[in-house]
């Protein structure tokens, strides 16, 4: 009757190395990674000239910010693939899951590490990768939730607010290629998220 508990595991998913020692040490390791993508990025100078370098030094030097109220945040068992293509249902009229297949990038991480995979449940396919909200997103989420009640109290927690502030750093830091022939409004919208998480980040711990 009593619980499992995991360490964080080796990333096979997202080449982040581990295991790891420590909560901290694997959200050092998602924003170093993500910095890496965004070194690579080709297509966005724009949006390098006015954030690289102060990313880069963030990055370098300021990293020991992250607290250590995020330990706290559970480790879990995660498929990493998660989806309709690998869930088998029932045939009757209202199905029922009989199995989850394809667990060949299974890890144990961060539950919250699951953010946007969640968060996207909730919101329309973008070419950002982050599409605004359906209408009526509160009630999804109040439904997703309900259905697993531990996580919803994790979810609400200080501790997971704490762990999102840095993941959502690492996870909007590189933005998308942008089109060019975009409208003027769709243009400026393109990037919005990833100005926001990253300038919030910076201004409050640099």
């Amino acid at each position: 009757g009593g619980r499992v508990v995991l360490g964080i595991g080796p990333d096979r998913h997202y080449g982040l190395g581990g295991p790891f020692t420590s909560v901290r040490e694997y959200l050092r390791a998602h924003i170093r990674s993500s910095l890496i993508a965004l070194e690579k990025q080709q297509a966005i100078e724009e949006y390098k000239e006015k954030f690289l370098d102060r990313i880069r030094d963030f990055v370098g030097n300021h990293l020991h910010n992250i607290p250590a109220i995020v330990e706290d945040i559970p480790i879990v068992a995660m498929h990493a693939d998660m989806g309709p293509h690998n869930i088998i249902v029932s045939s009757e009229t209202h199905p029922e899951i009989q199995a989850v297949i394809d667990w060949e990038f299974v890890a144990s991480a961060p539950y919250a590490s699951l953010h946007r995979i969640i968060e996207m449940l909730f919101r329309k396919p973008a070419s950002n990768g982050f599409g605004p909200e359906y209408e009526g997103a509160d009630e999804l989420r109040e439904a997703f939730w309900a259905t697993i009640p531990d996580w919803k109290q994790w979810d609400q927690s200080e501790t997971t607010q704490a762990f999102l502030e840095w993941f959502r750093f690492g996870l909007f830091m590189k933005p998308e290629w942008r089109p060019k022939d975009l409208p003027k409004d769709e243009r400026q919208d393109f990037w919005r998220e990833n100005i926001r998480v990253v300038e919030d980040i910076l201004k409050k711990y640099s």
